[in-house]
């Protein structure tokens, strides 16, 4: 039987059915697909660059690293997880530059009208409200 990874957890199993995965069957997390590199390029980046830091960094701490994961594998369980969490790491960034960007248009749409930042949230917000019900 072919070892399969497990979307939530990152182990492999044996099991045909990873809906099943006998280690993790109560965690909820999103599927996580096969090929990241295409699906979640940022993330993949940062992950295959974090760990070649690593890799130069480690000796400097006194920490050797293990010959077989001197290469980033993103097809290895370690290489998966460390995608994952880069691109939660990327989402998370982005989310808070969107956030500041918003907050910096409202600031100058504000000031050029005479209002309060808050004003002008309000009135995006009724707005937007009434594009969703027509």
């Amino acid at each position: 039987m072919k070892k399969t990874y497990c979307a939530k957890c990152l182990r492999t199993s044996e099991v045909v059915d990873m809906s099943n995965c006998p280690f993790c069957s109560e965690i909820n997390k999103p599927p996580l697909p096969m090929d990241i590199e295409k699906a979640y390029p940022e993330a993949y980046r940062l992950a295959r660059r974090f760990h070649e830091l690593y890799e130069q960094s480690a000796p400097a701490f006194g920490y050797e690293t293990k010959k077989e994961t001197k290469q980033f594998d993103p097809e290895s369980a370690n290489g998966r997880l460390m995608a994952w969490v880069c691109y939660e790491i990327v989402k998370e960034e982005k989310q808070r530059i969107l956030a500041d960007a918003k907050d910096h248009y409202w600031d100058s749409v504000a000031k050029e009208y005479g209002v309060t930042r808050e004003r002008i949230r309000q009135m995006e917000a009724k707005y937007m409200e009434k594009l969703d019900k027509d």
